[in-house]
């Protein structure tokens, strides 16, 4: 039975808020499926999610050129093939960590007036799966790397999956990550029989749990809100719907 695990040695702040900016769609879909979607890492818009900077690279090729000479080559091509398949293997699904609403997460991820973020926290969402979960959950805050310079753990798998470019710094992300092959792991190698999801999964959540409030785009117009509103007590939630203060008239 899986169980949720901190992918990190340092503690997260459990009272953290977590915001989840995205399509109104989604939020009906969550509500509708009471469910999670976690979506295979390589599906992503990010290219780069779960690859190496470059200094890996390098020094990837100068040890397989110490220990394996002749086969050197081989060896660098069997290892960039197999972190390949562990990407489509590997499930996330991404929040915000921030106490505030971040300004540009709205423009960033959502397409005109009729968007919506889910506010919750990191104890709430680690205690609204009500699945008996099939893989562990690893969860654990971003972090933001230089792709050019710095370097990628390789002998911690999980690594590579919670590092980011720098320029995506400002999303200040909280994800969870399920491995599709965490059994092969456990004997000490990596099974790629398990056959990928073609998207992704959804996995079970309590939504009195999850959801602390809704905010509605500070663009949209007041009959969204209602409408929001209107859907969320439809499904029985008693949450409170807001309207983003981010476009209030100034005062001088």
């Amino acid at each position: 039975m899986g169980r949720i695990r901190s992918v990190f040695e340092e503690p997260v702040n459990g009272g953290t808020k977590i915001w989840r900016y995205c399509d109104v769609t989604k939020l009906f879909s969550l509500v509708d499926r009471k469910a999670l979607f976690f979506s295979r890492i390589d599906k992503l818009e990010d290219r780069f999610e779960g690859s190496f900077p470059k200094t890996n690279i390098s020094i990837r090729a100068e040890e397989y050129g110490k220990y394996f000479a002749e086969n050197a080559d081989t060896m660098s091509k069997f290892h960039s093939y197999a972190f390949e398949q562990i990407r489509k293997l590997c499930l996330v699904n991404c929040w915000c960590a921030s106490e505030y609403e971040i300004a540009a997460m709205w423009k960033f991820h959502i397409n005109g007036a009729h968007g919506i973020a889910i506010q919750s926290t990191i104890d709430r969402f680690k205690n609204s799966f009500t699945d008996v979960l099939d893989d562990d959950i690893f969860v654990g805050n971003v972090r933001y790397i230089d792709f050019q310079s710095e370097r990628i753990n390789e002998g911690r798998l999980l690594d590579r999956f919670f590092c980011k470019r720098r320029s995506f710094g400002f999303e200040c992300e909280f994800r969870a990550v399920i491995l599709r092959f965490q059994e092969s792991l456990q004997q000490g190698v990596i099974n790629f029989d398990r056959p990928p999801y073609e998207h992704g999964k959804y996995i079970e959540v309590d939504l009195d749990r999850l959801i602390e409030a809704v905010f509605v785009s500070p663009s949209a117009p007041t009959w969204f809100v209602e409408l929001v509103q209107s859907v969320i007590e439809r499904y029985g939630l008693k949450k409170n719907v807001k309207q983003s203060d981010l476009d209030d008239d100034p005062v001088f």
